[in-house]
């Protein structure tokens, strides 16, 4: 599930634009497909009627999540030996 939405109604000419300026790929397959997720996840996102959006899952990683899971394990504890000797 997404955790941000992003509403790009406004920038639908745009996007086909830019889809489309990728002549040897079959671009028209794809403005219809981004066209239609981009629905999909408007309504999602509780969207308006009609409008289109982007949607994004924000994962934490670093440099923002706990990175201990990513230094090199700590050096073993080295024993303590106990004297036995009574000071007096």
């Amino acid at each position: 599930m997404p955790t941000h939405c992003v509403e790009i109604t406004a920038h639908a000419d745009i996007k086909a634009r830019a889809i489309r300026a990728h002549r040897s790929q079959d671009p028209e397959r794809f403005v219809d497909a981004a066209r239609v997720q981009n629905e999909f996840r408007a309504g999602q996102c509780n969207g308006a009627p009609g409008a289109l959006a982007e949607a994004f899952r924000f994962e934490p990683v670093f440099p923002f999540a706990d990175i201990r899971a990513l230094l090199p394990p700590a050096p073993a504890i080295r024993p303590v030996t106990v004297s036995t000797i009574t000071v007096r």
